[in-house]
């Protein structure tokens, strides 16, 4: 690789995305621009603009693959002393991205671009692997257990199947073991950052917890509605009160469902009561994106104090 690539894929989530979907899969990413302002809230975690985001997206959108999979392999080609835990509805999907993950960091290309970054011959379980730095990733089931596993990153992706829409306990169960157990696991809670990348499968799944506690920044796509949106607001859950606005669907089943999707597009499109600004960025197949920003001068910081 010549020294601008190698600095590209250093510094573009997205083009690390690309060159690494082209190498394992043997073909190329889609050049949709949602997959843009994806990339670009990501990154926003990393560089600590962000400290909780929300990614609603339906499934087979990449949310997985940038969000959980190359996003921890680009975190850990930066600091491979972060930990970082991810918790997914299943550990068959868990051990998926755990082994993507793992695949990509063993990489003779990743190696070249990131020098310093090197597994660990003695902890190198497939879910349960470190660096040589001390970092690593834990990929766990939600029921799965993440007592003694402190993580500087936790990524929940998609902690609910989407048969589950109508189970009220079990939805209740997810929202109970975010609160009271995987949030917990944050080595610093101010500085930690948590990415939650979800379908939409009810207004009491875990994304409509914590938007109806409210200060979380959130990229949603509503393909059956047409009206996704982002929003940051000043306040971030977990450590404080806020109100914040933002909601999204995925592809729902039921008419109960469907009603669901058509008052969460209304939410988006009346806005918050500051005025937004709008900017369409991206027509998918599934839907328009769109990027719906509180006007300038908003706090977005952690819990609306300085530390970074």
């Amino acid at each position: 690789m010549t020294h601008d690539i190698k600095l590209l894929l250093r510094n573009d989530l997205l083009s690390f995305a690309k060159k690494a979907f082209r190498e394992m899969n043997a073909q190329r990413m889609p050049e949709d621009r949602y997959l843009e302002l994806l990339a670009a809230r990501l990154t926003g975690v990393v560089t600590g603009d962000s400290k909780r985001l929300i990614v609603n997206l339906p499934p087979r959108h990449f949310k997985s693959w940038i969000g959980s999979i190359c996003l921890s392999a680009w975190i850990l080609g930066h600091d491979p002393s972060a930990k970082i835990l991810i918790v997914t509805y299943g550990q068959e999907l868990a051990d998926k991205i755990a082994h993507a993950i793992r695949e990509i960091v063993r990489s003779e290309w990743y190696k070249e671009l990131f020098k310093k970054t090197k597994l660990a011959k003695s902890r190198s379980k497939l879910v349960d692997f470190v660096t040589s730095a001390g970092g690593g990733v834990r990929s766990v089931s939600i029921e799965g257990g993440v007592t003694g596993h402190g993580a500087d990153y936790i990524i929940i992706d998609d902690p609910t199947e989407l048969k589950d829409c109508d189970h009220v306990k079990r939805l209740e169960r997810v929202v109970e073991l975010f609160d009271g157990e995987i949030l917990t696991r944050l080595n610093n809670p101010r500085r930690g950052r948590v990415v939650i990348i979800a379908h939409r499968v009810n207004e009491d799944d875990l994304p409509g917890h914590l938007l109806e506690q409210g200060g979380v920044a959130a990229l949603s796509a509503a393909p059956d509605c047409h009206a996704p949106a982002e929003l940051q607001a000043p306040r971030r859950w977990g450590l404080g009160p806020g109100k914040g606005r933002a909601a999204s669907a995925g592809r729902l089943h039921s008419t109960r469902h469907r009603a669901f999707a058509s008052r969460e597009a209304a939410r988006v499109r009346d806005g918050p009561a500051a005025k937004p600004r709008w900017h369409q960025t991206a027509a998918h197949q599934a839907g328009e994106l769109w990027d719906l920003s509180v006007g300038a001068g908003a706090d977005v910081r952690f819990g609306g104090g300085a530390e970074r």
